[in-house]
């Protein structure tokens, strides 16, 4: 046990064989229940921290893009993004709208949403020729062209259902293979996580579980970081994508790892008897969400709706990463299992 406890104090600071150590993360969430216009009202009272269109463009005579519509008041509980003239591409044609928040230099994140519908042909039959929307991340200094963008494309013809475009410093790459994937409404959720310099993208049918698109690996991504949702007509028509359900998660928001006593609140142990992580809600209210992770800052259990108790089976002895949901709270338990 000696040499065990060595080999992760540097990396937990203090360990537990059941649960005392906390660090703290911090999820963003916008269900878009409340009504706002935002470009009417800007971002004020919002997880947001701003929008832009025409981003690099600095000739007035190459910012032709418009935000016809970004709000929740056209539908309770979607944001309703209209476009059009917009393009998120290269060093020609960077000036593609995009709804974000900073996340600080270095920090690693989870981010997620839901196409609800829009012009796509798998939702409504209707289909913008080139139509994207997804999520962003990128470096904030517009003249430099460093950026993801993960959308939702919708062209099966193509064997293109979800589109990966990375930007390094101008240049384009991009994933269309999509063989897993019919159709944008039969995979309507989409979600990015960065682990480091590690970039992975995934698709799902029910926001719950995840099936992983790419990987993609981008050291020069180290700066802050504006992430968010975005959306690209790529040609000069008017574009709407509608969406629902969005959770960013800063996994590093606290860098300090602290000793928090929560066995008040929620219990976190392994249960040799059982081989499996318990995560029990002592006082009897439900928790919403419960992430297993490994080291590698993978997702390996993702449940939802869990109630005030679930049993995680873990696939094999070591550290790893509980994160809790509850209350509009969220914190991270480290669990040694041996």
């Amino acid at each position: 046990m000696k040499n065990f406890t060595k080999l992760f104090a540097g990396i937990a600071g203090v360990l537990f064989m059941f649960s005392v150590s906390v660090v703290a993360q911090v999820t963003y969430s916008d269900n878009f229940d409340a009504a706002h216009d935002y470009l009417s009202d800007g971002a004020a009272g919002t997880i947001w921290e701003d929008f832009f269109v025409n981003h690099g463009s600095a000739d007035p005579e190459e910012q032709w893009g418009e935000i016809l519509a970004l709000n929740t008041t056209d539908s309770a509980g979607v944001l309703t993004f209209t476009t059009c003239s917009v393009w998120w591409s290269d060093f020609d044609n960077n000036n593609g709208p995009l709804l974000y928040r900073r996340l600080p230099a270095g920090h690693d994140f989870e981010m997620s949403v839901k196409i609800a519908s829009g012009d796509f042909e798998s939702f409504n039959g209707v289909r913008l020729a080139y139509l994207a929307g997804g999520l962003y991340l990128g470096n904030p200094d517009s003249t430099v062209q460093d950026f993801i963008f993960y959308y939702l494309f919708d062209r099966s013809e193509w064997s293109c259902i979800y589109n990966f475009t990375d930007i390094n410093d101008g240049a384009r790459t991009e994933n269309f293979t999509n063989d897993f994937a019919l159709s944008g409404a039969e995979y309507p959720w989409m979600k990015i996580t960065k682990t480091g310099t590690d970039l992975y993208g995934y698709v799902s049918t029910d926001g719950t579980t995840w099936e992983e698109h790419f990987a993609e690996t981008r050291d020069d991504l180290d700066m802050d970081l504006l992430v968010g949702i975005a959306v690209a007509t790529f040609t000069d028509d008017t574009g709407t994508v509608k969406f629902e359900s969005f959770s960013l998660t800063d996994l590093d928001a606290i860098d300090a790892i602290k000793n928090v006593d929560i066995s008040n609140n929620v219990k976190v142990y392994y249960s040799s008897s059982h081989q499996a992580i318990i995560v029990n809600a002592a006082d009897a209210k439900n928790i919403d969400l419960v992430q297993l992770v490994n080291l590698d800052g993978r997702i390996i259990k993702d449940i939802r709706n869990v109630g005030t108790r679930t049993e995680i089976v873990v696939p094999q002895k070591g550290l790893y990463l509980v994160s809790i949901q509850r209350n509009g709270q969220s914190y991270t338990e480290k669990v040694v299992v041996k």
